[in-house]
């Protein structure tokens, strides 16, 4: 179970990573990404990027009811 997700899933994942990994060991050039592909890396970031606002909005109000007091910058 992923630490950082609450439901026991893993975060949505791309495979450019792994793509460059293996394009790397082969010694050939990674193929260039579709405008297609860049498109739903963008969407599945910006999700990502709102769920972890979302949950850290709800971690913050939680914590002001409890009468946590918030660390500046943190």
């Amino acid at each position: 179970m992923s630490p950082g997700a609450p439901d026991g899933r893993r975060p949505e994942k791309t495979d450019a990573v792994a793509r460059r990994m293996i394009a790397g060991a082969l010694g050939v050039k990674a193929p260039k990404q579709t405008e297609e592909q860049k498109a739903y890396d963008r969407a599945i970031k910006e999700q990502a990027r709102k769920k972890k606002e979302e949950e850290r909005e709800i971690s913050d109000i939680a914590q002001y009811k409890r009468g946590v007091p918030k660390l500046i910058g943190a």
